[in-house]
């Protein structure tokens, strides 16, 4: 299971093996959402306080800061053609390499707004999901869990608990790729949205 003191030495490592002077003390982390897709101020403020709120369950604080920090998660319209097609119905993703890895996240905000739509649940909720998720890529594992939000998979059960602050960020039973591998993927339409949250690379 995983530990706040895990996610804070996560944190930490980064910033001692070469990331920006930004480093996590007394369980502080400060991390830059990159508003490429001019998503409403309100609608960006709703989503940081439901990232906060779950990671400051494992006594983790998150300062959200504007350039030179250890973590940049990044809002994109939509996938590139290559990751689109890896990875339909995925709502974000991390780099599996080069410089950016473990300080960089996407999510792409046409795919938070169409299982917000579908779900007629709040975009804001759907848009703190995906960080909160991606930003768990990046401290925690790259695997997904059975509960929790690093599920690889949430429905709008899910939502509700996050937007209820229900939702934990530490899950169980970590699944493991064997037995995602045969798992149909969700598909993105107006009676069943997409419930992929996130694919890795």
């Amino acid at each position: 299971m995983t530990t706040a003191a895990t996610i804070l030495l996560a944190a930490g490592m980064m910033s001692v093996s070469g990331a920006p002077p930004a480093v996590a003390q007394h369980g502080t982390l400060q991390v830059c959402l990159r508003n490429d897709v001019h998503v409403a101020d309100d609608t960006l403020e709703e989503a940081r306080r439901v990232v906060s709120d779950m990671y400051s369950q494992v006594g983790l604080t998150l300062m959200w800061c504007a350039d030179d920090c250890t973590i940049t998660i990044a809002l994109r319209p939509r996938a590139s053609d290559d990751t689109a097609r890896r990875a339909k119905d995925a709502m974000g993703y991390t780099p599996g390499g080069g410089e950016e890895r473990g300080r960089l996240a996407f999510v792409l905000v046409n795919r938070v707004n169409k299982i917000a739509d579908g779900y007629s649940t709040a975009r804001s909720i759907v848009l703190g999901a995906a960080i909160a998720h991606e930003l768990g890529h990046l401290l925690i594992s790259k695997q997904h869990t059975k509960t929790g939000i690093m599920k690889s998979y949430l429905n709008q059960s899910d939502f509700r608990k996050v937007g209820r602050g229900e939702l934990s960020l530490i899950g169980s039973n970590r699944s493991s790729k064997s037995s995602r591998a045969g798992r149909r993927p969700g598909s993105i339409g107006a009676g069943a949205p997409a419930r992929a949250i996130c694919r890795t690379r």
